[in-house]
């Protein structure tokens, strides 16, 4: 008797393509520009407060997450490094920490002022 045993990584990558691709209940066409190169992208904007770790700052502040999958462009995601000041939707925001875990890329946000 033969089974068919799948990776963990095929099982999170099919169930991110249907969340990003088929639910549409929670993404949207979004535009990160990190320094010169810009990606439209499906992610989701989610919001909350939280506090920060000592190191960031303010501690207590309101905190959003994006989230996507992860781009096959090595520059663009190096860019996206704790500080580095990105656009989304053409709006300004300071990173805070940015992750990637089996294919979706997280990125903690701050509102940062405008130019």
């Amino acid at each position: 008797m033969g089974f068919c045993m799948q990776r963990l990584q095929d099982i999170v990558t099919n169930d991110l393509n249907k969340i990003f691709e088929f639910f549409h209940d929670f993404t949207r066409d979004t535009k990160i520009q990190a320094g010169g190169i810009a990606h439209t992208v499906l992610a989701s904007m989610q919001g909350d407060k939280v506090e920060f770790s000592a190191d960031s700052t303010p501690i207590n502040a309101f905190h959003l997450s994006l989230f996507y999958r992860e781009l096959d462009d090595s520059e663009f995601n190096n860019a996206l490094k704790k500080g580095a000041i990105i656009y989304v939707d053409s709006s300004a925001f300071r990173v805070i920490d940015s992750m990637c875990v089996m294919g979706l890329r997280t990125l903690a946000l701050e509102r940062h002022g405008g130019r």
